[in-house]
């Protein structure tokens, strides 16, 4: 039977102490100083060794499960999906697990609160409105601000305004819009004193369906906008899809500009104009600030903005 590779056996071939060892691969209280060769020394043990560390002793020895709940809904949602799995990754290097779920309904999502905190995570990261979460717990927020838990925001509002006004530039003044931030885009066009049409004007909830039933919504109107910002690249890509299949080419006869950036736009025909959250940077900022957290509990709010920056391709033209 082969033997378990344990924390001293690393230790041992490291050549350090038990503690410098845990240090160097799981972090913690700076109880002793580990310098960065020693500690890639250590790692590098471990790495021959094939050490996996046992969590379930480490919970045990610290009142903790070096784990963190990674909550965003929705399993089609692409650009969610990216995220958490780049904050996966992000955790891994600092010694943590995500714990991701998914849901699709509040019944389901109740579900998954629950065996996220049953599991005895340490924190949470999320998108999702804080109302049912625990006091009792870090919580690190996605997107929007908060007056009291730790977040990294991104300015939706400010990318309506902008969206805007590219469209503008290119000679776009019937515009429509897909969005739930439909408060920005009235303010929007109102300061750049385009006529607003209703019938323009569509909800949706992020996902693929909601962008097919706006594009066949804008193909029964008498009078259509020439240019249209979708809520996500889903939402565009959908649109985009179903325009094209009606003989209604993007850009030529309409324009799309979408939100988020994920990695399929460069693939598809035309490649989408969008605006790029910076995924890897949201991810990093929100892992830094639940490290912080867990660290030094008493450390003042954390409050993080993601400059949004456009990303032109080919799915916005100037106006004939």
């Amino acid at each position: 039977m082969k033997k378990t590779v344990t924390l001293a056996d690393v230790a041992n071939a490291a050549g350090v102490s038990k503690t410098a060892a845990s240090m160097a691969l799981f972090g913690g209280a700076k109880t002793i100083k580990v310098s960065q060769k020693t500690s890639d020394r250590i790692r590098k043990a471990a790495q021959e060794l094939n050490y996996s560390p046992n969590r379930a002793a480490r919970a045990l020895g610290s009142g903790k499960t070096h784990s963190i709940g990674i909550m965003f809904g929705g399993i089609y949602d692409l650009f969610h999906m990216e995220l958490a799995m780049n904050i996966q990754q992000r955790l891994l290097t600092h010694g943590y697990v995500g714990i991701s779920v998914v849901w699709n309904t509040d019944q389901d999502f109740d579900t998954c609160l629950h065996s996220v905190l049953n599991h005895g995570v340490d924190g949470i990261i999320t998108a999702h409105s804080i109302d049912k979460f625990s006091k009792n717990i870090p919580i690190v927020l996605f997107k929007k601000g908060h007056q009291s838990y730790d977040y990294v925001k991104l300015n939706k509002e400010d990318r309506v305004k902008r969206s805007v006004a590219y469209l503008a530039s290119l000679g776009h003044e019937k515009i429509g819009c897909v969005n739930d931030s439909q408060q920005a885009f009235l303010t929007a066009m109102e300061d750049m004193s385009f006529t607003l049409n209703p019938a323009w004007i569509v909800s949706s909830d992020g996902y693929f369906e909601s962008g097919i039933e706006a594009a066949y919504h804008f193909m029964q109107l008498p009078r259509k906008p020439t240019a249209i910002i979708a809520r996500n690249d889903m939402v565009a890509m959908a649109m985009i899809s179903t325009f094209q299949k009606q003989g209604i080419m993007v850009p030529r006869d309409i324009s799309i500009i979408g939100y988020n950036n994920i990695t399929m736009t460069q693939y598809i025909a035309p490649m989408l104009t969008t605006f790029d959250t910076r995924l890897q940077l949201s991810a990093k900022l929100l892992v830094e600030a639940m490290m912080t957290r867990l660290k030094k509990p008493e450390s003042p709010q954390i409050k993080q903005e993601i400059d949004l920056k456009l990303i032109i391709r080919d799915s916005c033209a100037p106006l004939k």
